[in-house]
């Protein structure tokens, strides 16, 4: 069973400071299936999603998808996985098509065709910009992203939110196609009703906690439906107290509300075809629960993703400043055996009086010891500060792509951190030049 395992959580544990946003998920989704993660806003469903994905690091716990550990070898976990964030952003002046070529050129292995198949199928207009598109469409376009190098995995962050129906239907086709023919799909929602159309197992998250894991035949027996009758006659509320599974059940004048089990609706719905019926609503129960963070919990996070880089890089820190100290000393020790050299001496005099100004920062002359270690310090930390320039502009326009929310659209493609960094460094310096 476990050869044949696509995810594979142990004590999966996630916290953003004092906030413990996911706590000991311990998860298993075979292939061929379509696993519905389901919970109220704010439960940790995205932040599961992020770390399956390898953006985020766990505190604690690991997480095995397809076979690699999702935040150390990410790169090689994102070539069979397709990533849609809960808030897919798009760059405004691509179109879809550019869109699609160019994260198809990151992945490597997306064809014009398939592409081309799933904007049909989804009624997507591949030309506009995406500016011009609306919510629905955006949707649309992130999908086909998502699915245009044909994953192994889909891992799915609320992907209908916005669909019309029909895209809808076509998108849960989709679906089944994936799996029927070998593939694995992982979406998250807070609404039963949708998930059960598509979904073979249902896991329920509250509270950072996985409550239940389920087949969705048993899960929805146990859902609660609300159902809401309108008489036209007052009614008592001993009339429906006996009906068995009944919960918040109130009478008002002439309106009955409740909340029933699949097991009670039967029962219920023959007890109120005995009376003089206006009007009748009956509609699943929805998981939705409002939450947002607050900047308290943001600052959090952020001064602890801080802390935990100083941390894990002090002893980067610490060598650079040794290798400097021993430099300097160096430079010190061996100034008087090599001042008299020829080759020094000539050096000296033919250096450009510009030079010589600017070195002798101190007014004292190039030739001395001070002199010497202030030009070679200068020549070894003259390339550092280009290079830290540089790097600091590929920092910057990767901060760009998190305040423009295209982070996630970038890192769900094989390319790691580090090679992204790198490409915004090679992109300033060849506008520089």
């Amino acid at each position: 069973m476990t050869e044949a395992l696509v995810v594979r959580t142990e004590g999966l544990t996630k916290a953003y400071g004092q906030r413990v946003a996911l706590t000991d998920l311990c998860l298993e989704i075979g292939a061929g299936e379509v696993f519905g993660y389901l919970g109220p806003n704010g439960a940790g469903k995205t932040t599961t999603l992020r770390l399956l994905a390898g953006m985020l690091r766990p505190t604690s716990g690991r997480a095995h998808v397809l076979g690699y550990d999702a935040w150390r070898d990410s790169v090689e976990v994102h070539r069979e996985m397709g990533y849609l964030s809960g808030e897919p952003a798009l760059y405004d002046r691509l179109t879809g098509r550019e869109h699609a070529a160019y994260l198809g050129f990151l992945r490597h292995h997306v064809t014009h065709d398939r592409v081309e198949e799933l904007s049909v199928r989804l009624d997507l207009d591949l030309d506009r910009p995406a500016r011009e598109l609306s919510k629905g469409n955006k949707q649309k376009l992130a999908l086909v992203l998502a699915m245009m190098s044909t994953p192994t995995l889909l891992v799915l962050d609320e992907p209908t939110g916005g669909l019309d129906p029909i895209a809808q239907q076509e998108f849960h086709q989709i679906l089944r196609e994936h799996t029927d023919g070998g593939g694995s799909v992982l979406l998250s929602s807070h609404v039963l009703s949708e998930v059960q159309r598509v979904a073979d197992r249902v896991g329920v998250l509250r509270l950072g906690r996985l409550v239940a894991v389920e087949r969705l035949d048993e899960l929805r027996s146990k859902s609660l439906h609300h159902v809401q009758a309108q008489f036209g006659e007052p009614m008592a509320l001993d009339a429906f107290s006996d009906v068995p599974g009944l919960v918040d059940l109130s009478i008002s004048d002439q309106t009955m509300t409740c909340s029933a089990p699949q097991s009670a609706l039967d029962q219920l719905l023959k007890r109120v075809g005995e009376h003089q019926v206006v009007d009748f609503e009956c509609f699943e129960a929805s998981s939705r629960k409002p939450s947002s963070p607050t900047t308290a919990v943001v600052a959090t996070m952020l001064r602890s993703v801080l802390l935990k880089t100083v941390r894990d890089q002090r002893r980067s820190l610490l060598a650079w400043a040794v290798s400097i100290l021993l430099l300097v000393m160096m430079y010190g020790a061996f100034w008087p055996s090599i001042r008299d050299q020829p080759s020094m001496n000539d050096y000296l005099t033919n250096l450009p009086e510009a030079l010589r100004s600017l070195f002798t920062m101190s007014g004292a002359d190039i030739s001395t010891p001070t002199g010497y270690v202030q030009i070679e310090l200068l020549s070894f930390i003259g390339p550092i500060v280009v290079i830290l320039y540089a790097v600091s502009a590929g920092n910057a326009a990767v901060a760009g792509e998190e305040d423009r929310h295209t982070m996630d659209l970038l890192l769900a493609n094989p390319i790691s951190r580090t090679r992204l960094v790198l490409d915004k460094v090679v992109r300033w310096s060849s506008a520089s030049c």
